[in-house]
């Protein structure tokens, strides 16, 4: 997994810059997105956003899921850190999720849902003595507050009875409520 999650950080990193100026867009930085205006940039460094996180999503899941006590220290402070970037990216993904009705709200939602989720699935995972690695995630800034925020924009949503939505939002208050 390793070698693999290398090689597509390579060609990320070489897609990335080898974007014309034209198109180009600044890297999220101190836990923040900076903003843009222009819609090709924001779709590219969103789905490049996006990218970084599912491609980090394996190893959050394998810190919050498995003992991992039968692997080298070294291993598990290098998976844990790889997860915390992952967390890092989920909070990217946050933090340029847009509440509005249009055409991709309910593949956005599900994003969000699975962002949150994975947060608060990664503080929960810190409280168990049994989580070697999960108790080496550095979790980012605020991360509660973005997803928050997003949650009491994503309310007026949880009132319409088709689509799944109250209860989606149900499920994060309850999960959020005991994050650690």
């Amino acid at each position: 997994m390793l070698s693999i999650l290398e090689m597509i950080e390579a060609q990320l990193n070489e897609w990335y810059t080898s974007l014309p100026s034209t198109i180009a867009f600044d890297l999220p930085y101190a836990g923040l997105v900076p903003a843009i205006e222009d819609d090709l940039r924001y779709i590219l460094r969103s789905r490049y956003i996006t990218m970084r996180e599912q491609l980090y999503r394996p190893f959050v899941r394998m810190c919050i899921e498995h003992k991992l006590d039968n692997v080298s220290f070294q291993l598990v402070e290098k998976l844990a850190n790889i997860a915390s970037e992952g967390l890092l990216y989920a909070t990217y993904r946050l933090q340029i999720f847009v509440i509005s009705r249009h055409q991709g709200l309910w593949s956005a939602l599900r994003g969000y849902i699975t962002c949150s989720m994975i947060l608060i699935a990664a503080s929960r995972a810190q409280g168990r003595p049994d989580r070697v690695a999960a108790k080496s995630i550095v979790f980012p800034i605020n991360w509660k507050d973005q997803i928050q925020n997003k949650l009491e924009r994503f309310g007026s949503y949880a009132r319409e009875p088709a689509g799944g939505c109250s209860e989606i939002y149900q499920l994060l208050v309850e999960h959020l409520d005991q994050a650690v």
